[in-house]
């Protein structure tokens, strides 16, 4: 049994579908476990960007059946939407690749007019968490509240599917004050030709793993092969499952930047209940840190730059966000965030993203330590609850000198420039944890392996 969890450690945006897309070349299977249409990632489909909101990113390899979770709330419109638009993209259909579990609660167009008027209503003010507004919390609020539709109810006759979707119509009009009901009836008229596409897709996912898991994998070393390093060996190795999170750890409803945050579990142990699969299962988990810090919408960020810098980082990332095309907001690294991050996901390795980005920088800060405003040191993973507390911590910064050197398309991790290897072994170091993958471009190519000296 052979399973690996990719991960983000920081706001999101970190770069985790190319890594992703990778691993599953030599997959069995590529499962997601938390988050809805809320959460982007983009991969490279020949020269061609590829956005994908729903679908894991396995998708685009033969042979992957790509699980969407238990966890996951789940807009049949817009899977219906990236299914054609990748069926178009590699020139078949690929419905027959997907695997939706029968325990995946349904979003619909109720759960947007929630999310919107919910968004209006403290737009402009520090209230608003700026939400992508695709409806993923009402989803949730639904699916605690015990009153939301699931894909097992695919399964069910037409009648009895319409008289569950109108159930819950029925406390989104009273607890939102929904009256304009066009969007709903005409959604429902939708509804009734996905139900005939996806119900075949529906299965129940324990049954699905345990299929998988049961599969044989060739020889992880082919003999005759040259030694790797321990981030090629990684990449190199065939996979049971490689299950891929959504957003990242400061999303997470309970340990990230609440209220700015998520609305579903994105840790790696959240893929026990999100996708049946215990994560002692787990081979090997990946921590995926972008070689700078951005976010998207509101909330405190200690290292965030306003200034030129931050809007070199911004133009030269391409900073805006797939699924709403926003501005991202951009800083330093921020290690002090990355250790309490770590701290609770336990990442074995790291892979560090977009490092090509600080090319063209002279100096580079990154944040080790936050420190409170009477002067003293917080302890080294500790992360305020409180976002007013967090806001009046200032950061202790290292600078480390630039590499002026265009890096992308280099061939190995020892033809970087020195300064740019200081970068990489500093961040181990003082995470104490092996950076076996560095991002250097666009690509699923542009990665470059390592071993660790740790």
């Amino acid at each position: 049994m052979s399973l690996v969890a990719v991960f983000g450690v920081q706001w999101g945006d970190e770069g985790k579908g190319k890594l992703v897309d990778v691993l599953t070349q030599n997959s069995k299977a590529c499962a997601r476990y938390n988050g809805g249409a809320n959460a982007g990632h983009t991969i490279v489909y020949g020269d061609q960007k590829v956005g994908l909101r729903l679908l894991p990113c396995g998708i685009m390899h033969k042979g992957c059946k790509n699980v969407i979770g238990n966890g996951v709330v789940v807009s049949l419109s817009v899977l219906a939407e990236e299914l054609d638009a990748v069926a178009a993209l590699v020139g078949e259909s690929i419905d027959d690749r997907v695997v939706l579990s029968s325990r995946a609660h349904l979003t619909c167009q109720m759960h947007l007019l929630a999310d919107g008027l919910t968004e209006a209503r403290t737009e402009g003010t520090k209230d608003n968490i700026g939400t992508t507004r695709r409806g993923v919390g009402p989803s949730y609020a639904a699916k605690a509240l015990r009153i939301s539709l699931r894909a097992c109810d695919l399964l069910k006759s037409w009648t009895e599917f319409e008289a569950l979707y109108w159930k819950e119509v029925e406390f989104f009009k009273q607890a939102y004050g929904l009256t304009d009901l066009r969007p709903l009836y005409l959604e429902l008229e939708h509804l009734k030709q996905l139900r005939v596409r996806f119900a075949p897709l529906v299965q129940d996912i324990v049954v699905t793993m345990d299929e998988i898991l049961a599969q044989p994998l060739r020889p992880v070393v082919p003999s005759g092969t040259v030694e790797l390093d321990m981030g090629r060996t990684l990449l190199s190795r065939p996979w049971h499952v490689v299950v891929e999170g959504a957003n990242a750890t400061m999303l997470d409803i309970d340990v990230g930047t609440y209220p700015f945050c998520t609305s579903s579990t994105v840790l790696p142990s959240g893929m026990g209940a999100g996708l049946s699969l215990d994560p002692r299962r787990l081979t090997h988990v990946v921590g995926v840190v972008k070689a700078y810090t951005t976010r998207v919408g509101s909330g405190p960020f200690p290292t965030e730059l306003t200034d030129d810098v931050g809007d070199f980082l911004q133009q030269q990332g391409k900073e805006f966000g797939v699924v709403t095309g926003r501005r991202r907001r951009c800083g330093w690294l921020d290690l002090a965030l990355v250790k309490y991050s770590c701290f609770i996901s336990a990442p074995d390795s790291i892979m560090l993203t977009k490092l090509d980005v600080l090319s063209q920088l002279t100096d580079i800060k990154i944040a080790i330590n936050y420190i409170r405003p009477d002067g003293s040191k917080c302890h080294p993973k500790y992360f305020p609850a409180d976002l007013d507390e967090l806001a009046s911590l200032s950061c202790e910064y290292l600078t480390l000198p630039g590499w002026k050197q265009d890096i992308t398309h280099l061939p190995s991790y020892q033809d970087l420039p020195p300064n740019a290897k200081a970068y990489v072994e500093t961040i181990e170091r003082i995470l104490q944890i092996p950076v076996l993958f560095i991002g250097i471009g666009p690509g699923s190519d542009d990665i470059l392996t390592r071993s660790s000296s740790l």
